[in-house]
């Protein structure tokens, strides 16, 4: 599995933090024994983007290879390549889960109406996020461990009825920012990032390509790591993103960056001291 050894000096810090791609957009941080997946549990075969395997999503109800800690949920839209709410549900009716994040529904199915149901009853912390793009909020998961919701729109035409959130996490002064199918636009991020230095950003490859995704990058988020990640396996990538977000590399490349592309089922990136 492929493995990054950053050059930047993190040695304000004293535990190491891990993100490891699960699939598509989600990926799991480790950190201070501490488990947290993002975007990180859905399964719809349909879709161009590649699913979280089943074993997978076995190992996390029973607790096993990455999974063994798992503290905390965030999803940032509904759709269904970022969550899914019946693997959810089974998730939480299987072991113990801290805290959810969830966006508000846009309407009740079933299978939602289910989860809300099942962490009534396993008296599963949750939020239900309804903020406007623009508003932001923050939240606390421990002494080390803080951060901002943010909400957008999601990104394209069709989609702007959708609010997604974007999720800041602050572990002991590094700083992650997701960005999901957020949209580039100013406004969304400007001051719920204000007075923030970001390490490391994770945007999809719509927002690495466009021009005004790439001003933000730039101008506003100035991390000292980016991370292109929403891509399908390779094996799965019928659209030659991959391909796509490689040659865009090298004509994006900043000398005061790192650049990665997490695009290979459990790559992860280690920061350490």
């Amino acid at each position: 599995m492929p493995r990054y050894e950053p050059e930047t000096d993190l040695s304000f810090m004293n535990k190491d933090i891990t993100l490891t791609l699960i699939a598509n957009a989600g990926i799991l941080i480790e950190y201070d024994g501490t488990g947290i997946l993002v975007d990180g549990i859905h399964h719809d075969a349909t879709s161009r983007f590649s699913p979280v395997s089943r074993v997978d999503l076995l190992h996390m109800r029973l607790g096993k290879q990455a999974f063994k800690t798992l503290d905390y949920l965030f999803f940032s839209h509904e759709h269904s390549d970022h969550f899914s709410p019946l693997y959810v549900t089974e998730l939480i009716h299987a072991r113990e889960i801290q805290k959810v994040f969830l966006p508000k529904a846009a309407s009740l199915s079933p299978e939602l109406a289910l989860l809300y149901n099942h962490l009534r009853k396993k008296s599963v912390e949750s939020e239900i996020l309804s903020l406007q793009p623009g508003e932001f909020e923050p939240f606390q998961l421990g002494p080390n461990i803080t951060g901002r919701i943010i909400a957008t729109r999601h990104m394209g035409p069709q989609y702007q009825s959708v609010i997604n959130y974007c999720y800041l996490f602050d572990l002991s002064g590094f700083t992650l920012l997701f960005t999901g199918d957020g949209d580039f636009v100013r406004e969304y991020y400007e001051t719920a990032l204000s007075g923030i230095e970001l390490d490391l950003v994770f945007v999809n490859p719509l927002f690495y390509q466009h021009p005004q995704g790439q001003k933000l990058i730039n101008t506003l988020f100035t991390p000292k790591h980016l991370v292109v990640y929403h891509l399908p396996f390779p094996e799965d990538d019928t659209m030659g993103l991959g391909s796509m977000v490689e040659r865009s590399k090298q004509r994006f490349q900043c000398t005061e960056r790192h650049t990665h592309i997490f695009q290979a089922e459990k790559q992860s990136l280690v920061l350490h001291p």
